[in-house]
């Protein structure tokens, strides 16, 4: 049998901007901003000045809606640029503050706190995909 000296690599999936904001439920104008405010990776363009998403922009749009369920906008603006600059300690920084917030007894308390939880497993599983080694 013989042996393929090159392993292939498949190329990361193109997607449009219009493909992603639809994935999302989102507008395509709130897909640029979220480029703009580094709540996305920063994108690549074509020659002719298309931007070019990937498979990582969809993971990343997933997982910034989520944390923004759990621990609001702000907050998830700030985790997202630091994961994105490869600043570990100001992601977990931001976590930590988020959790470290007093809790009330209420339902809506309580669901968000379970909405935490979520996003941030979320988020774990993107800052592996980003190679960002948490443990």
């Amino acid at each position: 049998m013989p042996v393929n000296p090159r392993p292939t690599v498949d190329p990361p999936r193109r997607l449009r901007a219009t493909d992603l904001a639809q994935a999302a439920g989102i507008s395509v104008q709130q897909v640029r901003n979220y480029i703009d405010l580094g709540v996305l990776p920063p994108v690549e363009r074509t020659a002719s000045g298309y931007r070019i998403f990937t498979d990582d922009h969809a993971a990343a749009l997933t997982v910034a809606r989520q944390l923004a369920e759990g621990h609001g906008w702000a907050r998830t603006r700030d985790i997202m640029r630091a994961a994105h600059a490869g600043d570990l300690e100001a992601v977990l920084a931001a976590l930590d503050a988020s959790h470290a917030e007093p809790a009330s007894r209420d339902r809506a308390a309580q669901r968000r706190s379970l909405l935490r939880l979520r996003a941030s497993a979320a988020l774990y599983a993107y800052l592996q995909r980003l190679k960002l080694d948490v443990l």
